[in-house]
């Protein structure tokens, strides 16, 4: 056998591996590649066997062009040992050939591979699929985020592939993009791979030489890093996103943010105490919005500030953070500078968009921005377009259509409006435009009735605290109206406690007018029942619906009566509660407000029903059917609770459930849940104790979980139900929705069984992952399983769909796909 050197060895592995790879699986050549790469060194054949394995072969299907029983070839394997494998005679196996060029090492990414790369696995299988897919891929992030050392990582993992070699080009650094053609030496049919590195100061020039030369070059691939897309035709953008947030627990230390910190402060700080600086690094980390080269400078750092230090000094993060590497680019030589190499790029309408925007803290979406951006003269589309500029150069982050600032990013731009002396006029903008939102808000009675209202209120909930604090600050007169807003948000996010202490300390005012302590007292009695003090809740309540009489205020009035019943369904009897509820519906008929008597409707359904009417309570919602969107949630779930109550037929309570759940308007948890435990009761009248056991056991602990307390009425009927179904099997990890899914199932399956195949939610994504072109080892780190695991979950596919191998799963999964 020819001696190789270990380097030389690791290179014909790898060329043996890719034929092997690439070889027909019936044709000989591919045991004879395999076979060679074993005699080659002992480890070859582990080398082998893995590229293969990830390729999709079986073991089977390994050993028997290697002609060995499929157990010996497993126990080599485990043992990293050789196997001898005879080759046929009229083969000629030769060295690597002497005039094959080494594969070029990846230049230009200063001294990428010096120090340890953290985390990104995702990432990097994603993106090895990738390239195998596209010819042109951008990776494109905010500053910081790690795209260069991303690519740097990738290329080190996948340059051998390329026999026409690997060409960086760092565009950071040189402006002549005739330098990229001239870098560029093609071979004849071998694809080649050209990097260009820092691309977002020349996106338009460079967008038509990238153009051309994948116009001119078929076997050229090219991978871009960018804090913007190129924009051209094929073109792949791949988000790189900072690295996720650190646990505040034992689980940061598998953190890569936290891992991340470590290792580079032990660059500089050998001795570093990890367990007694642990909290303050993952807090530390987690302010840093997970950006890798914020992180990198705040290790540097940690030498001269310790982690507790640097966090008290955070507001000076943008200065204090700094490179301290001698090959670092100008651009990162700071934070700051990082960020503003951005800022500079942007024409001066969005410089002063981008500065105006970072006095919103909570993020803001195209309507909430032109709190921000009136005095631009920017609306409609023209907003729309400018936000979305933002975002492709990434500074802004999207989500769900909103947008957000990383807090660095953020505190780069408040920093400029403050030199600029526009933070009190942006202030008195934002308090303007929330003033206007709160006095909307003030005019709903039941969030129900305005879905789209209450989730913008959610959604600027650090903005309306932002407003607040404004107010307090200047003493503004709208901090009345700011600050019951804010409340209210409070207690819809659930935070009784937080609500109550804003509102106690704003009934302490003696600025507030009667209408502003009016509403405080109503939404002070709110927070008092949903933390279960009803004399409390009862207490407010009175309070404010007499000041409301005091004001002859009719639909103050009325939210009182509101607040009020709500307060007394769970702390009166029924027939007093019951007579306030026919008093609001007589007060609505003659305000002629169709919809909001129907709501309270709903009300007198319910309490007839636990005041032992239960013809009253058929009537009334019979009434509020009819006066209310058809699918209305609350409607739909106390239709079903009065057909169940009545004993009609278990079908049309089970029908008016069903709706509810799969309504299109807004779930409310709460009604969610009782329509849970009114199909459980169902499925106990049929006689399945077994899934209302299970029904009732998951409704239970989700209800304990959200802290939603029903009627007293209602509570008697589904204990009564638990008893009479007994005890459940564990079902401590479903979640609302899964619990929802199993409710809504007609098979007694467990929640994560696809009803369209007998295959597992896993196997699905597994077959799914497969079919996108990913390996075995690539779908085990998508999914965060081990490589055997994916094995597995195929064993089970092809047992179940009793198929021969991989690529039958794969055309099944095709043929489901193009069914569907």
């Amino acid at each position: 056998m020819v001696e190789h050197s270990h380097d030389d060895v690791a290179a014909y592995l790898n060329e043996v591996v890719q034929l092997a790879m690439s070889a027909d699986p019936d044709a000989a050549s591919q045991a004879v590649a395999l076979a060679q790469v074993q005699r080659v060194a002992a480890w070859g054949l582990y080398t082998a066997v893995t590229a293969a394995r990830e390729d999709g072969a079986s073991w089977r299907d390994i050993a028997d062009l290697l002609e060995v029983s499929s157990a010996t070839l497993y126990r080599r394997y485990q043992q990293n040992a050789g196997i001898t494998v005879p080759i046929p005679a009229s083969v000629t196996l030769s060295a690597p050939a002497e005039a094959a060029e080494p594969a070029q090492p990846v230049l230009g990414f200063g001294t990428a591979g010096a120090n340890l790369f953290v985390g990104r696995r995702v990432e990097l299988a994603d993106l090895q699929v990738l390239l195998r897919q596209r010819r042109l891929i951008t990776l494109h992030g905010p500053p910081g985020v790690g795209k260069s050392r991303l690519a740097a990582e990738l290329l080190r993992r996948v340059q051998r592939s390329y026999r026409g070699g690997v060409t960086v080009v760092q565009l950071a650094r040189a402006d002549d993009l005739a330098e990229i053609e001239r870098a560029i030496t093609m071979r004849r049919n071998e694809q080649m791979l050209l990097v260009l590195d820092n691309c977002e100061h020349l996106i338009d020039e460079l967008a038509p030489v990238v153009n051309r030369l994948l116009a001119k070059h078929s076997q050229l691939r090219v991978l871009a890093t960018s804090r913007e897309g190129l924009h051209i035709a094929g073109e792949a953008e791949f988000e790189v996103r900072p690295l996720p947030r650190v646990p505040l627990d034992s689980g940061s230390r598998v953190s890569p943010a936290f891992q991340l910190f470590v290792d580079r402060a032990r660059c500089v700080h050998a001795d570093i105490d990890v367990e007694e600086h642990g909290r303050a690094i993952a807090e530390l980390c987690n302010d840093l919005d997970g950006l890798p080269l914020a992180i990198e400078m705040a290790a540097q750092t940690s030498r001269l500030l310790p982690p507790r230090l640097l966090l008290a000094r955070f507001a000076e993060r943008l200065d204090l953070l700094t490179d301290a590497t001698r090959c670092s680019a100008g651009r990162h030589g700071t934070l700051r500078e990082a960020i503003e190499w951005s800022y500079r790029l942007l024409d001066p309408a969005g410089q002063a968009a981008f500065r105006r925007l970072a006095a919103l803290p909570g993020g803001f979406d195209h309507e909430s921005a032109s709190a921000v951006l009136t005095d631009l003269e920017v609306s409609g589309p023209a907003r729309w377009a400018l936000l979305t500029r933002l975002q492709a150069k990434s500074l802004l982050a999207a989500d769900n259509g909103r947008f957000r600032m990383l807090q660095s990013v953020r505190a780069f731009g408040t920093d400029l409006l403050d030199r600029q002396g526009e933070t009190d006029r942006i202030d008195r903008q934002i308090i303007e435009w929330f003033t206007g939102h709160a006095q909307r808000q003030a005019a709903v009675i039941w969030a129900n009735d305005a879905p789209v209202l209450r989730d913008r209120t959610l959604a600027e909930h650090e903005n309306i605290r932002h407003a607040v604090d404004t107010a307090a600050r200047t003493a503004d007169p709208r901090l009345a109206l700011l600050t019951n807003l804010l409340a209210t948000c409070l207690l819809w996010r659930g935070d009784h406690a937080r609500a109550a202490s804003l509102l106690d300390d704003l009934l302490q005012s003696p600025t507030l007018n009667n209408t502003e302590r009016v509403e405080a007292l109503h939404r002070r009695a709110t927070s008092a029942a949903d933390a279960g003090d009803f004399t409390s809740a009862c207490r407010y309540a009175e309070r404010g619906l007499a000041l409301a009489d005091l004001c002859g205020d009719e639909f103050l009035i009325f939210k009182g009566l509101t607040v009020l019943i709500g307060a007394r369904r769970h702390h009166a009897d029924a027939a007093t509660t019951l007579r306030l509820c026919h008093v609001q519906v007589e007060r609505l008929r003659r305000l002629a407000r169709p919809a909001m008597v129907g709501r309270g409707l709903i009300y007198v359904a319910l309490l007839s029903m636990a005041d032992g009417q239960p013809a009253a309570a058929e009537a009334a919602i019979t009434e509020a059917l009819d006066k209310m969107d058809g699918e209305d949630v609350e409607t739909l779930t106390t239709a079903g609770i009065v057909a169940l109550g009545c004993e009609r037929p278990d079908a049309k309570a089970t029908n008016y459930f069903i709706r509810a759940l799969r309504s299109g308007n807004p779930k409310r948890p709460a009604c969610v849940l009782v329509c849970l435990e009114g199909l459980a009761q169902i499925e106990l009248n049929l006689g399945d104790r077994t899934r209302a056991a299970l029904i009732l056991a998951a409704a239970a602990r989700l209800r304990e979980d959200l802290g939603h307390i029903p009627s007293q009425w209602w509570t008697d009927r589904v204990a009564a139900a638990r008893a009479t179904a007994g005890p459940a099997e564990a079902c401590g990890t479903w979640t609302l929705d899964d619990t929802v899914e199993f409710a809504l199932r007609g098979e007694a399956d467990a929640p994560g069984k696809s009803p369209a195949t007998p295959l597992t939610s896993r196997e699905d994504e597994v077959v799914e992952l497969l079919v996108a072109g990913y390996t075995i080892a690539q779908t085990a780190t998508r999914l965060g399983i081990s490589p055997r695991t994916v094995h597995s979950h195929l064993g089970a596919v092809r047992a179940k769909l009793d198929l021969p191998n991989v690529v039958a799963i794969a055309t099944w999964a095709t043929k489901r796909e193009t069914n569907s």
